[in-house]
């Protein structure tokens, strides 16, 4: 369990020993129960070798000796529901890459021999693997002195998830030999990479200066919860391929080979603006380029007072199937940001010459701003541009331009979805109860014969759940609370049972060690689908998966800012879609929120940027409930 994994082996192996001899003493034939990782890693071989092992281990075969193999935790709805997810991870994984820039060089052509230089936790062996099985052949000897003897899969529960930063570094023979092999160079950067051209790690600065000094033909595929200023990538003119692809997710090398062949034409947009060294951005929201060239066309747009609908004609005029994200984007005229999402839409998957007409409508008060002075939303007197565009600086500079006009500032007091007053969040008052005592404004242990069933279906604010939480005594209300993380504590006298809640933002955190779950892809790379359909495709899986393991919720998604984009309408959606996917398998969603939120930050900027996309995946999601940081709520 936990607290053994925290023991030196030699403590664990003598526990072991000891516990056996006795058992045996008595009579008992001694079995050792545990998953692989653990058994190699904490238990010494020649105690593994003296016992019959039941190896738990839920992805493949095990590797050591072992008497009996458990296949799966919970059977084969466990099995089918970690297949079914690891098929819609698979797609997600190749809706969401993003080409970056591409100079004719992608995609590449069969037989194309190319050099891979990464970080050590880029998982190079199952990178050349996946490479190779589209037609490419891989530097071996070069990724064997990356990756040494150590590799990889140094990568393991005992050590917290975390990989080895002992990384080989490259001589000069290296990179001779590299060259020599081809003149191609793939540089992959994971999410925790730094100033690529200054101090990266875990890729180290040197390394990437002298690929880009030495090879002709150099591409960079990026991570895109990535955190370095990309940049750099438009300066160098033998960069001439590059592109956002998820790295650590279930089906995330082979969606970035076949990216790389061309089997799978990008269609992804970028979730976040990656500046250049000067103020300019080098890849604005939306940026996403393709291998085919689509045309669009605005072909109708209707609004009044409160709706605005544009119809846009998306036209395959190139040579290979694909698929086009297209966004709604407005600004006020005089304004010096930059256009601001409104709405978005993903067409299917067009042939050559085909088209597909999509429909983008919002309510017009999306586009009015908080004001703290009135209270109220405030849809500013003047002209708004709107335009339908792939990416932000696109509809800026080279969309077709609507005009809105606005002849007098419009106030909404009140929310459009709940009809709520807007408050102040300065005229908010302490509800805590101050410094007075509790004992005397609760009651407990009240005997009103409620049980947890009777509460079914009674609104929140039933005075039935008044007389129903009065039931708790101090001590059940302190064990339901503080033990309520991960889990409810089971309570019979009140009908309540025991329940599991897992955290499922990038994979289901089982609380039995050892199962294996699909890895799907990060938020970073779900968003950059720009999909609503497939986030709900996702979250169905994610549910799906969770119930098997017998949990009743999830954790997921988290909404905070940056976690799933930078724009708040984007991050929204897509997770209020997640949201609903993972409700529709049965499974309760818990929306989180995992930043401290920013106390000093003005009213404004909370409501429209740091909590926005909270506030949608609350309202369109319509999740069980929420998760917010305790210390700050």
């Amino acid at each position: 369990d936990a607290v053994q994994s925290g023991l030196p082996n030699d403590t664990v192996s003598g526990m072991i020993i000891a516990f056996m001899n006795e058992c045996e003493k008595a009579g008992y034939f001694c079995c050792l129960y545990s998953y692989e990782s653990f058994l190699t890693g904490k238990v010494y071989p020649r105690v593994l070798g003296y016992y019959s092992v039941w190896c738990a281990n839920t992805s493949n075969r095990p590797k050591i000796e072992h008497g009996i193999h458990q296949y799966s935790f919970t059977g084969r709805e466990a099995e089918k529901a970690r297949v079914a997810g690891q098929m819609i991870s698979e797609e997600a994984e190749k809706e969401s890459v993003v080409l970056l820039k591409n100079t004719e060089l992608l995609p590449l052509g069969s037989g194309t021999k190319i050099n891979i230089f990464s970080g050590p936790d880029i998982d190079q062996t199952a990178l050349c693997k996946a490479l190779e099985e589209v037609g490419f052949y891989c530097n071996e000897k070069l990724t064997g002195r990356q990756t040494g003897s150590r590799g990889f899969e140094i990568k393991s529960l005992l050590n917290g998830g975390e990989v080895s930063k002992d990384w080989a570094e490259l001589g000069d023979s290296d990179f001779e030999e590299a060259v020599a092999f081809s003149d191609l160079a793939l540089i992959v950067l994971s999410p925790e990479e730094g100033d690529i051209l200054g101090d990266a790690m875990p890729l180290r600065a040197e390394t990437v200066r002298r690929v880009l000094s030495g090879f002709d033909n150099v591409i960079i595929a990026a991570d895109p919860e990535i955190k370095a200023n990309l940049g750099f990538i438009r300066g160098y003119e033998n960069i001439k391929g590059a592109l956002l692809s998820d790295t650590q997710g279930d089906g995330a090398m082979p969606a970035l080979a076949s990216a790389l062949a061309g089997d799978l034409n990008p269609s992804g947009r970028t979730a976040f603006t990656y500046s250049g060294n000067s103020k300019e951005q080098a890849f604005p929201l939306g940026w996403g380029l393709s291998y085919t060239i689509f045309d669009i066309r605005l072909s109708r747009f209707v609004s009044d007072y409160n709706l605005i609908t544009a119809e846009a004609d998306i036209t395959n005029s190139g040579p290979v199937s694909g698929r086009y994200a297209v966004g709604l984007y407005f600004m006020q005229e005089g304004a010096s940001s930059e256009m601001k999402l409104l709405s978005f839409e993903k067409t299917k998957t067009l042939d050559p010459g085909e088209t597909e007409r999509v429909t983008l409508s919002v309510p017009v008060r999306n586009m009015a701003e908080y004001s703290e002075k009135e209270q109220a939303c405030v849809l500013k007197k003047g002209s708004y541009n709107i335009a339908v565009s792939g990416d932000a600086l696109s509809a800026k500079e080279n969309g077709d331009i609507i005009t809105y006009e606005v002849t007098t500032d419009v106030e909404y007091p009140r929310d459009a979805l709940t009809d709520a007053q807007y408050f102040s969040l300065t005229d908010s008052e302490d509800l805590t109860g101050g410094e007075e005592n509790y004992d005397s404004i609760c009651t407990f242990g009240a005997s009103n014969g409620i049980f947890l069933e009777a509460m079914k279906g009674l609104d929140y604010g039933a005075p039935a759940w008044d007389s129903f939480l009065d039931e708790f005594t101090i001590d059940e209300m302190i064990t339901l609370v503080s033990n309520g993380a991960w889990h409810t504590e089971e309570n019979l006298r009140l009908g309540i049972k025991k329940t599991e809640i897992l955290s499922a933002t990038e994979s289901i955190e089982n609380i039995l060690s050892g199962s294996v779950t699909v890895n799907y892809p990060s938020p970073a790379a779900l968003t950059s689908a720009w999909d609503k359909e497939l986030a709900m495709k996702l979250g169905a899986a994610i549910g799906r998966e969770a119930k098997a393991y017998g949990a009743e919720a999830v954790y997921a998604p988290d909404t905070a800012p940056g976690v799933l984009s930078e724009d708040p309408l984007l991050a929204g959606k897509t997770a209020a879609a997640e949201i609903r996917g993972i409700q529709s398998s049965g499974c309760a969603a818990f929306a989180v929120y995992s930043k401290d939120i920013n106390g000093s930050a003005a009213e404004k900027e909370l409501r429209e940027t740091e909590l926005k996309a909270f506030e949608t995946a609350l309202k369109e999601g319509i999740p069980a409930g929420a998760v917010l940081p305790s210390d700050k709520t």
